[in-house]
C-alpha cells in the first residue's frame, strides 16, 4: 500500500503509536503470503527486476566472450590445445547470456504493456487556482472549430 500512497503524491507523516497485543485470534498472514506481497509490490511499481535480468544477460554474455578470447589466445600464443569442456562452455555462456537478454527485452515490452493497463494517470492535480483562465464564449469556439474544418458557415 505504500506504493499507492507514494504514486498519488498524498504527504505523509508518521504517527507514534504503542503496538497492543492482538485481540482475537491469530494471523492468518504467514511468511509464505507475505513474500508474495512483497514480491507484488516490487513487480507492481518497477521493471528494476527485468532490468536487473538484462544486466545479468550482458554480464554473462560479457564474460563468454572474454572467456572465448582467452582461449582462442592461449591457441594461438602459447600452441595450448583446446579441451571440449571449454568450448562447450563458452558455447553455453554465451547462449545463456542471450536468452537473457532476449528474455529481458521481452520483459521490457511486457512491462510497458502493464504499464498501459494499469491506466494510472500521468499526473495528479494537486489543487486548482481560482485565477483560471476564463473560457471562450460558446460562438467564438464553434466559430474557430467550423474554421479548423474549413467550413464557411
Amino acid at each position: 500500500m505504500m506504493g499507492l500512497y507514494a504514486l498519488v503524491g498524498f504527504r505523509q507523516t508518521g504517527v507514534p503509536y504503542e503496538e497492543r497485543p492482538r485481540g482475537a485470534g491469530h494471523t492468518r498472514f504467514g511468511p509464505l503470503r507475505l513474500m508474495r506481497l512483497a514480491a507484488t509490490g516490487v513487480t507492481s511499481f518497477s521493471t528494476l527486476p527485468l532490468q536487473v535480468f538484462g544486466l545479468g544477460g550482458v554480464v554473462v554474455s560479457f564474460a563468454a566472450f572474454a572467456y572465448a578470447f582467452w582461449i582462442l589466445f592461449e591457441w594461438t600464443v602459447f600452441g595450448q590445445e583446446i579441451s571440449g569442456f571449454a568450448t562447450l562452455a563458452t558455447v553455453s555462456l554465451l547462449f545463456g547470456g542471450l536468452q537473457m537478454l532476449s528474455v529481458a527485452a521481452l520483459g521490457a515490452y511486457v512491462g510497458r504493456i502493464y504499464r498501459e493497463v494499469k491506466a494510472r494517470p500521468l499526473y495528479i492535480v494537486d489543487r486548482i487556482d481560482d485565477a483560471a483562465p476564463t473560457a471562450a464564449a460558446p460562438h467564438e469556439d464553434a466559430r474557430a472549430r467550423r474554421a479548423a474544418r474549413g467550413s464557411t458557415e
